[in-house]
């Protein structure tokens, strides 16, 4: 490619939309037939399984929250691709050798990946495994690397579910605040009991985890069966000295 094309608009020209510049960007590059249907994983020649996909380098990191959330919506409801979008990832070299590096889905990736190695046998976690995903977009590996950063970028950009924003987290921090405090009431622990302090370290690592939002729900809309589980909780890690 000519030297002096460093850019998507020296690229395509001035004036392109995004979506005419994601629209151009795929029937330039794309190198997948219109779309190639890929299983998790391949076979390696020791006979064990690899991952068909990979993080692209050019991806962000990794959200750690989103990639709970994930995990857990699929091992209760599945991961229905039709509602997550349509999948682009990048060929590794010119012989399409495995794995491909995902540019987009890479958090539902990783948690699909976290998932099955937890709970293989889940329902869900299995339908996903035998679907695959069905008609993704595969760049050509010599793709410039402006383009592939503009197709990476541009789909943080409209999917929102792919990330939590500082509101997201402070909310999580609030209701997991709200949480402790109800549960102290209903157990009569205070600041002056020796497990006071064990107890919040833990309940606050439950937030880092991406479980918290889930027992602070729990806690705060089923009722006293599971108010008591967590009270429960409570105190086992106060006697625990």
């Amino acid at each position: 490619m000519n030297g002096h094309v460093t850019s998507m608009e020296s690229l395509f020209g001035e004036g392109q939309g995004i979506g005419q510049l994601i629209e151009l960007s795929l029937a330039w590059f794309a190198d997948d037939n219109g779309g190639a249907d890929l299983q998790w994983y391949q076979d390696s020649a020791d006979g064990s399984k690899r991952r068909s996909i990979e993080a692209s380098r050019l991806n962000r990191d990794l959200q750690e929250q989103t990639v709970e959330e994930y995990k857990h919506r699929l091992l209760q409801e599945g991961q229905p691709q039709s509602v997550a979008g349509e999948a682009w990832m990048v060929w590794g070299d010119e012989e399409k050798r495995m794995p491909v590096y995902a540019l987009s889905y890479n958090h539902r990736a990783a948690a699909f990946y976290r998932a099955d190695a937890e709970d293989p046998t889940n329902p869900q976690v299995e339908s996903v495994r035998n679907r695959g995903l069905k008609r993704v977009r595969i760049l050509a590996s010599w793709t410039p690397e402006f383009l592939l950063r503009f197709m990476s970028s541009v789909r943080n950009r409209y999917h929102k579910g792919s990330g939590a924003s500082v509101i997201e987290v402070c909310k999580t921090a609030l209701m997991l605040e709200a949480s402790w405090r109800a549960s102290c009431d209903h157990s009569g622990m205070s600041t002056n009991n020796p497990g006071y302090v064990k107890a919040y370290e833990a309940t606050s690592f439950w937030a880092f985890s991406g479980i918290a939002g889930r027992v602070t729900m729990r806690v705060g809309r089923q009722g006293k069966a599971d108010r008591g589980k967590h009270i429960r909780w409570i105190n086992e890690s106060i006697n625990d000295q």
